[in-house]
């Protein structure tokens, strides 16, 4: 068939595209420029939503942390859950650059002034460290460019930097105080030091790699998963020498160090950092339990990630996958290898979470890149180069654009106004103030002397005693749904008294 139609895109279509693509093929530098400030601009778009409310359940963990940190001077976080101690410091390093600027110019008078501000109105220092995150975000988009150059070519290295600068769950989890995008741009690093491991052998590649994965480690357990990849760049680098197994233990040496640079309480305050990583890994979670290994892989297939590359992209991926494992490189299989360990790593676990597969995303567009780029080669050898260039231009539009519309539609829905925030002003109208009202977690904050608040704690329902709030909007800590009995009687009457007028607002992910 393309025999037949070749004198026709001789004619028309090569006038229309086959400029555009030797375009691309003659400035490869501005169009990576143009792709990591187009995936800046999406990171941006929407950035501040919900604010000055704070609707996800996990910002606080690291903003509230790191604000503390600047008030009261202790480095210590008390909480090791992820651990996230790495962006903790972060996001307070960001917030004692903002407070001296702050106090150079009159606007706070001491931490103690930056904390009541904050506890006014949390949205400059929420907004500062999403602005952050998206610039993590976008430095990660140029790290995987490097990489896939290195393991591919620079037109592979284009498309996958501009299929991760549109992957919509990588734009989102760039717009939050999260781990997720830090702990992204680690793996990144790490798995370009273990490239130089496995074909330089040098001492520099064994220590950076140490160093990085330490670094994630201490952003989140799961970075431990590229351990087996560092070792097995080890094995594939050459011959077995003694010298080889003393890089590789001094690896795993800057490992702990870089862990104890990231999070230097997660050893000194061991005991507290183990009860809260045995904590963490609860067997269930409402909307997040399991079903095993092989459910748990294809849920993570069929959703996250087509939602991260789209369908289109995740069958290029592995269509990518078989290219790479048949072209018999080292360098290749690396990188096969880290995402086949930490997909079955995050699939073996008891919860399943869409944010957990964000760091495997730029592996995928790697590889779905490469497939793009192969299929534009071959065609262009069978029957025309220019007719495989304008095959290639197509096949990545056929990703690009359903991606680019989803950024545009989730960016369009984060900057308007949250129906939670709606429900709040529509509370605020029509509800007495003094009325009874129970809150729970993830909806908007109130004036803490507007009602009188009641909330979920050790299972059951007390009232709020607002002496006890150190800020001026009330942040209920627990959710309704641990109640251990709605039936027994002292919950019922409350439940039921004279001048309650609003049990919840309910939650609704600004994202549906």
């Amino acid at each position: 068939m393309l025999q037949v139609l070749k004198p026709f895109l001789n004619r028309s279509i090569m006038k229309r595209f086959f400029p555009s693509c030797e375009w691309i093929v003659q400035h490869p530098h501005l169009l990576l420029a143009i792709t990591l400030c187009g995936g800046l601009l999406l990171r941006l778009y929407g950035i501040g939503f919900g604010l000055p409310h704070v609707y996800d359940p996990d910002e606080p963990v690291s903003v509230d942390t790191a604000v503390s940190m600047l008030v009261t001077h202790d480095l210590n976080p008390h909480w090791f859950g992820w651990p996230g101690t790495t962006l903790v410091y972060m996001l307070s390093a960001l917030f004692a650059g903002i407070f001296l600027v702050g106090r150079w110019l009159g606007v706070f008078e001491s931490t103690g002034h930056l904390r009541e501000l904050f506890f006014q109105d949390p949205t400059m220092l929420y907004l500062s460290g999403r602005v952050l995150l998206a610039v993590v975000g976008v430095a990660s988009i140029c790290v995987a460019y490097v990489i896939a150059r290195r393991l591919f070519n620079r037109p592979t290295a284009l498309i996958g930097a501009m299929l991760l600068a549109l992957s919509p769950l990588h734009v989102f989890y760039s717009k939050l105080n999260r781990p997720d995008i830090l702990l992204t741009f680690l793996i990144l690093a790490t798995f370009w030091s273990c490239l130089e491991i496995l074909e330089r052998q040098a001492w520099s590649g064994y220590v950076l790699a140490g160093l990085f994965a330490g670094l994630g480690i201490a952003t989140k357990y799961p970075a431990a998963s590229v351990a087996p990849v560092i070792v097995m760049a080890h094995l594939l680098s050459g011959p077995w020498r003694w010298t080889g197994l003393l890089k590789l233990l001094v690896c795993g040496v800057v490992g702990v160090l870089g862990a104890f640079v990231g999070s230097p309480f997660l050893f000194l305050d061991f005991r507290t950092a183990l009860l809260d990583a045995v904590a963490k890994n609860y067997p269930r979670h409402l909307s997040g339990t399991g079903e095993g290994l092989i459910q748990n892989l294809m849920w993570h297939v069929q959703g996250p990630l087509v939602e991260a590359v789209s369908i289109g992209g995740l069958v290029l991926a592995g269509i990518g996958t078989v290219l790479a494992m048949a072209s018999r490189q080292k360098d290749r299989w690396l990188l096969l290898a880290f995402s086949g360990v930490f997909l079955v790593f995050m699939a073996s676990l008891n919860l399943r979470w869409e944010r957990w597969m964000v760091p495997i995303v730029p592996f995928l567009c790697m590889l779905a890149a490469h497939a793009c780029h192969w299929t534009a080669v071959k065609i262009g050898e069978r029957w025309d180069d220019r007719i495989g260039r304008v095959a290639g231009c197509i096949l990545v539009l056929v990703i690009a654009v359903p991606l680019l519309g989803a950024d545009i539609l989730q960016g369009r829905e984060m900057s308007g106004s949250d129906t939670r925030t709606l429900a709040k002003e529509w509370m605020m109208k029509h509800v007495p103030a003094g009325s009874r009202v129970l809150l729970e977690r993830y909806t908007p904050q109130f004036p803490r002397d507007l009602y009188t608040f009641l909330q979920v704690r050790h299972g059951q329902v007390v009232e709020v005693d607002v002496r006890d709030i150190p800020t001026a909007l009330f942040r209920p800590p627990e959710v309704i749904g641990r109640l251990k009995d709605t039936d027994a009687p002292e919950i019922s009457s409350r439940l039921t008294s004279e001048g309650f007028e609003a049990e919840a607002v309910c939650r609704i992910d600004p994202r549906s």
